[in-house]
């Protein structure tokens, strides 16, 4: 098969205007085709030859070496790079000027401009449960409205006098571990680390930050309050007990303790509950060792249980028989505030005075001097360091047997944000590294700011679109990870619009002959193939809108928008920063160094070919031509192990993360406190069953202000909670809810109803049912005949000793139980029960269903009248159903959101290359990629949680980038199979290696941020960009050229037009397969000219 091969030579209107110098060039290269070609193509020809007997010939002809039309703007670019670059630049700083101008004038700083990060999917029948909860217990039926509002507004009052330091304004905790096989802090080695370590805590300005307890002799006088610590029950010193009640600081009443206490009463001074509030155990003396047991069983665990679970772990906290082993110790050390000179905790100033920031600490007294004298001694006897980022489990040493984590809860000593200042070093090491590349790649200084300054810009332009545009009023702290999204997708853009260009440089006259010719082509080539990825990228992001959570909505319409500006910047101010370079610097600057790297060569004259496009070329296509099986193999096989062991490795988050790294010392502190101590805050996990709201549709949002993503971000938003019409609270019902909370008490007991029987809903039959109290208070009066009477009851019972005593005993109790009235009518009802559901459970989604489902059967089974149930968050860390329904919400949306990327991607695809099969191909690369990472994710110890879940999702595009530029120059490449798959590799393969070698560096040093957001974030785009690049030349390239679609194989079109019109040969020729036509060798000879004689068949055939 023999064809012509035409010159393709543009005619003489269009040469440019310095064709005259050019003709003889021109001509030369049209008479002697080989010649021109030998250069690109002998070499492959020759390795090919050798690797592979069937390999057909290289490529004879340069790819893509049609002259290109040159418009007017690429004249104007060209003929004034400086004006326009300057231009472009102009209206991109206006426009985000503009943006910054109307944040800035809404916000005194940046930080008020920043919005909460809203997860709750506000859609969730669950999560409409929890506001519908909120709003009917804010609005309770109180009685008495008018003295309790004026008692509100009183607590409110800016004006009003508190006392100082009379509150907590931080806890310093100090968990202790037992490393050694003992397993036990209570020994006299480890207690005397434990005092070194306190010791020199409260030696340090203890006096001036502690929280302060008031004599109730005096108001005027106060002492430090007493700390939680095991120390206070093992130094002794009960002359000082009873000195220090005398004077007013009691435990408990000073009066009842006097009576009872000491030689004449039933209780000794220094044993419970004859203690003082305000003793320091450093003024009293360590009791023996033999004596420990029994000290810590009468003094601790029986008479108070609620402090020994505090200070001994879940194991110990019992004293069971006087004997103590406890592996775990805790000790807690409030600060106060309001701080001196302040009146109350709301007056301005405090906050900021204490806040560490970037520039500046808190004062000494709070931070540096207890800090330093800390690390000094926590480091001599722990294994874990003071200030170490990653924990130690093994003991360091004869001295260092024992851990001592040190955490805070505010975070006063400024370690918290030392903590943020090293996480945002790494972060500003990786967007240097990116610079630092960007510079090596292009070999221009110059071109690498050019390069960083669009990257950086299309951030406040995205803001400036997001506020002004989209009158979005909030910003999104997640917005921050955009940055180094854009730092990758920009990074890569730079490299595949700087290497066209440079190889611009090596192609034909009609290319390389000018400036304007060489923009002219290197935009055609790189501003398709960005604008295929850009659109992947950005489509994939905007199917975030899908979500019902707002915080993933926003990000994805956020990084979409960067994501549009970049390119925008990169096809249009980029250009004319390297022509403005390529004229003037490079030329003029020949001894810059590696600013500029100057050959010395004039417009029109031919730069040699890059040794890495001829190494590609020449040595890589034909070795992955040889070995296309081998590699197929190999990613296939490679793809099945990984996918098994994502299938093996799998394994759903069953608690909420730490906000720092599972390794880091405070991660495992808190994790040690909330599993093995009992907090202040941690009772028994309650459940609100709520009568009179729709259980279906509880919540509504009447204004959403203008279309807001997250609508929480408006100050003005109206809710409402949407009642039940025909809620009546008459006699009838009244009796049926009383039966509800007496069901509840045994229910899920089993047919025994036994108090042993460990299936019950409701703990010890504790209730909080104000009905049921009512009853019990108004005897024969309840039920009341109708509504008007039993508010008339309510308000009664509110006044009375029996609700007195209820609202003593249980803390809290007027908000587990009520009524909510409105104009008269009750129109909702709430009671409250305490649940088993274990206080340390963790709260993943698989931990919390069976919980939530046992609950939900119940209220089917037992209201009297339509209702719902609902578990608040009742500590930090802790369960509740709306973080249930975040996690199951975003683990199904996960699954959704890949599915719906890759159906995008694939349609993007086949607009792009109008070819089914490659489409096919890169989708199958792709899905290999996602698998891949995701089993390394996996593999690494992780669990999929809200974090996973949202990094799966946004990283997506990272995984697309690669596979879809090698398929956008394979199907715009003409020859074979081969030829095509070669041309592709020597025109993209540099910048696909480029922009991967950015994104997996770029995420390295995020590997050692303690912030768990931003150190899953650099694993996420490391192993994203890792296997994406792997599996595109391993995978989709074999596969290209082992089944790539030659000729019309695979046509879009043609599939359509031959299905619609019923044409058989054009669907033929679309799903024929050309491999035995791309077999044969295709000679290529120049065109005729006019007046040339037709060749002859001799000539022909020779």
């Amino acid at each position: 098969r023999i064809r012509p091969a035409s010159p393709r030579l543009c005619p003489p209107s269009a040469l440019p205007s310095n064709s005259a110098a050019l003709a003889p060039r021109i001509a030369a290269e049209m008479s002697t085709p080989a010649a021109s070609s030998a250069s690109t193509g002998a070499g492959a020809t020759a390795d090919a030859k050798g690797a592979d007997s069937d390999l057909p010939p290289a490529l004879t002809t340069h790819y893509g070496d049609e002259a290109p039309t040159v418009g007017w703007i690429t004249k104007k670019v060209v003929a004034n790079p400086g004006l326009c670059a300057s231009g472009w630049l102009f209206l991109a700083l206006a426009f985000s000027g503009l943006g910054l101008g109307v944040i800035g004038g809404e916000a005194e700083t940046f930080f008020e401009a920043l919005g909460i990060s809203e997860f709750r999917p506000l859609s969730d029948p669950i999560v409409k449960h929890g506001l519908a909860y909120s709003d009917v217990v804010s609005n309770r039926f109180q009685g008495l409205k008018a003295a309790r509002e004026d008692e509100d507004e009183d607590e409110d009052d800016p004006d009003r006098e508190e006392d100082e330091r009379a509150f907590t304004l931080d806890s310093s905790a100090f968990i202790y571990e037992d490393l050694e096989e003992a397993n036990n802090m209570l020994t006299e080695a480890n207690i005397a680390k434990v005092v070194a370590v306190e010791t020199t805590f409260m030696e340090v300005d203890w006096e001036d930050v502690c929280r302060l307890t008031y004599s109730t002799n005096s108001s005027k006088k106060s002492k430090c309050a007493s700390p939680i610590t095991i120390l206070n029950y093992l130094y002794r010193n009960d002359d000082k007990h009873k000195s220090l009640c005398e004077a007013g600081y009691c435990s408990f009443d000073r009066d009842t303790a006097l009576a009872v206490c000491g030689s004449s009463g039933a209780f000794q001074w220094g044993t419970f509950p004859c203690t003082s509030n305000a003793f320091d155990w450093r003024d009293g003396k360590l009791a023996k060792k033999s004596e420990w047991g029994e000290l810590l069983e009468k003094n601790l665990c029986k008479p108070a249980p609620f402090f020994a679970q505090q200070v001994l772990d879940k194991t110990a906290y019992d004293c069971d028989g006087g004997t103590v082993k406890s592996k775990y110790l805790k000790s807690t050390y409030s600060t106060g505030w309001p701080l001196k000179g302040y009146k109350n905790r709301d007056q301005a100033g405090q906050r900021a005075e204490l806040s560490p920031t970037l520039l500046r600490q808190p004062p000494e007294k709070y931070g540096s001097r207890r800090r330093a004298a800390l690390e000094e001694t926590i480091d001599g006897v722990s294994a874990t360091p003071s200030e170490a980022t990653r924990y130690v489990g093994q003991p360091q040493g004869e001295d260092r047997t024992i851990n001592c984590l040190w955490d805070e809860f505010f975070g006063l000593s400024g370690r918290l944000a030392d903590t943020f200042i090293s996480d945002t070093f790494l972060a500003i090491a990786s967007m240097i590294f990116v610079f630092i590349y960007i510079w090596t790649n292009v070999g221009s200084i110059f071109i690498a700011i050019c390069g960083i300054l669009e990257i950086i810009l299309s951030l406040p332009m995205a803001l400036a679109f997001w506020r002004v545009i989209m009158q979005q009023e909030k910003l999104d702290t997640l917005f921050f990870l955009s940055v180094y999204l854009i730092l990758c997708i920009g990074a890569d853009d730079i490299f595949v619009f700087m290497d066209s260009w440079k190889l611009s440089a090596s192609m034909p006259a009609v290319i390389s002959g000018s400036y304007e010719t060489r923009l002219s082509w290197t935009y055609k080539q790189a501003a398709s193939a960005m604008l295929t990825t850009t659109s992947t990228t950005v489509l994939c992001l905007l199917l975030t809108t899908t979500s019902a959570l707002p915080a993933l909505r926003a990000f994805g319409i956020f990084v979409g928008l960067v994501v549009l500006f970049d390119y925008l910047l990169v096809i249009t101010w980029l250009p004319c920063c390297v022509v403005f370079y390529t004229k003037y610097i490079e030329k003029c600057c020949p001894s810059c160094g590696p600013c500029c790297k100057a050959d010395g060569l004039e417009e029109g004259v031919i730069k040699p070919e890059r040794k890495t496009v001829v190494f590609l070329r020449d040595r890589v296509a034909p070795a992955m031509f040889k070995f296309r099986f081998h590699l197929l193999a190999l990613s296939s096989c490679v793809t099945v192990a990984m996918l098994i062991t994502l299938a093996t490795q799998f394994e759903v988050a069953s608690d909420l993360p730490y906000f720092l790294v599972p390794d880091h010392p405070m991660s495992v502190a808190s994790d040690i406190s909330r599993l093995e101590f009992f907090s202040p805050e941690a009772g028994d996990y309650q459940i609100t069953v709520v009568y009179g709201v729709d259980p279906e549709d509880a919540f509504s949002f009447r204004n959403t202000g203008a279309g807001q993503i997250n609508p929480f971000a408006v100050e003005d938003i109206e809710t409402e909670v949407q009642y039940v019409p025909n809620f009546d609270l008459n006699a009838e019902l009244q009796e049926a809810i009383v039966e509800d909370c007496e069901h509840a008490k045994y229910a899920g007991a089993g047919s025994s109803g036994g108090p042993d029987d460990n299936g019950r809903l409701v703990d010890n039959k504790e209730v909080y049912c104000i009905l049921n109290d009512l009853k019990l208070w108004a005897g024969g009066k309840f039920p009341y005949k109708d509504e008007k009477a039993l508010v008339q009851g309510v308000n009664k019972f509110l006044k009375s000793s029996l609700f007195g005593a209820r609202s003593d005993k249980f803390e809290g109790y007027a908000r587990k139980t009520g009524i909510v009235v409105e104009d008269g009518d009750v129109v909702a009802l709430f009671n409250t029960f305490n649940t088993t559901i274990p206080t340390n459970v963790r709260t993943g989604v698989g931990s919390l269903r069976p919980h939530y489902e046992r609950w939900e059967a119940f209220i089917k089974d037992e209201c009297a009248f339509p209702c719902f149930q609902y578990m608040p968050a009742s500590r930090n860390f802790g369960a509740d159903w709306t973080t249930y329904a975040i996690l199951a919400r975003l683990g199904g949306e996960t699954v959704t959101t890949i599915c719906a990327s890759l159906a995008c991607a694939f349609v993007v695809l086949l607009l792009a290359t109008q070819n089914v099969v490659i489409a096919c191909m890169v989708i199958v690369t792709i899905i290999a990629a996602i698998v891949s990472m995701l089993a390394c994710i996996f593999a690494a110890g992780l669990t999929f949680g809200p974090n996973e879940a949202l990094y799966t999702v946004l990283t997506i595009g990272l995984s697309i980038d690669y596979a879809v530029h090698i398929a956008h120059f394979y199907e715009h490449s003409p020859g074979t199979r081969f030829e095509k798959a070669q041309a592709s590799l020597s025109k993209i393969a540099v910048s696909v290696a480029g922009g991967a070698a950015t994104t997996v560096f770029a995420g390295m040093p995020l590997f050692g941020c303690s912030q768990l957001g931003l150190f899953l974030f650099g694993f996420f785009i490391f192993f994203t960009s890792f296997w994406a690049f792997v599996m595109t030349f391993t995978m989709l390239v074999p596969m290209l050229m082992a089944f790539g679609p030659e000729g019309e194989t695979g046509n879009l079109r043609l599939m359509i037009h031959g299905i619609i019109k019923g044409d058989r040969a054009a669907l033929a020729a679309a799903t024929h397969d050309h491999a035995r036509q791309s077999s044969v060798a295709r000679i290529e000879i120049p065109a005729p000219a006019e007046s040339d004689p037709a060749p002859q068949p001799e000539a022909l055939s020779k």
